[in-house]
């Protein structure tokens, strides 16, 4: 026990604020609760470095997204002339993945500028490192108490 490795990643969401997501369960399927409870604004998770020259975006599949996340850019502040455009990782069921080139002189949080909203994300670090030759588990969970989560985990 004494060799994990604890880590609290806190992720740098994006949110639609020109358009909403098409909820992907037909509405014979959907219970009472389910559009209400249905996030039909989140374009990405989080965002982070792959490697030296890489960003990836991850989020819900892209769906009907996915024409407005290749028509977006990511811009490094300051320096116009620098801007990378997303590509989405077609055929994944359950998760989105946007790649984009990374400006090579970002070093701080990045302007993406898109169809469905424009922001400003924090690219996280490349951890790749971090958990090379380890059993490790990505996981989304919404409003459960960390105690909880602990225990699933």
């Amino acid at each position: 026990m004494d060799d994990i490795v604890r880590r609290i990643v806190v992720p740098s969401p994006l949110y639609a604020d020109k358009t909403t997501r098409v909820p992907p369960r037909p509405p014979e399927r959907q219970d009472a609760k389910y559009l209400d409870e249905y996030d039909d604004r989140t374009v990405f998770y989080d965002t982070f470095r792959v490697g030296r020259n890489h960003v990836l975006a991850v989020g819900p599949p892209a769906e009907n997204f996915a024409a407005g996340i290749r028509e977006s850019s990511l811009v490094s502040a300051g320096v116009p002339r620098e801007s990378a455009a997303f590509t989405v990782d077609d055929g994944l069921d359950r998760l989105g993945r946007f790649w984009a080139r990374r400006p090579m002189t970002a070093t701080r949080p990045l302007r993406v500028h898109s169809p469905l909203g424009d922001g400003e994300t924090a690219v996280g670090e490349d951890l790749a490192a971090l958990f090379a030759g380890t059993r490790a588990v990505m996981t989304l969970s919404k409003d459960n108490r960390l105690e909880w989560v602990a225990f699933w985990a």
